[in-house]
């Protein structure tokens, strides 16, 4: 997919946090229309070191859970 669907649902870096820091990121990523900015991505990363419990999103990430995509633009989570 090239781009958000209709009606698009875009968690911030404080959603994907929350479900991270609960150990429950898997119930955000089943969600429909899930979309993320690569923004998220760089701000989870950058807070890790200080708030190991990030790695759980960056994870989800990292095996194609939660898709990335070019700067400023909406992706399908999982499209990676």
């Amino acid at each position: 997919m090239t781009g958000a669907p209709a009606n698009a649902i875009v968690p911030n870096t404080t959603v994907l946090s929350n479900f991270a820091q609960v150990d429950h990121i898997e119930l955000i990523v089943d969600l429909p229309r899930l979309v993320a900015v690569p923004a998220v991505q760089t701000e989870l990363t950058e807070g890790v070191e200080t708030h190991r419990y990030l790695e759980h999103a960056l994870t989800a990430l990292e095996e194609g859970a939660i898709g990335g995509g070019t700067p400023n633009r909406a992706v399908p989570l999982g499209d990676a």
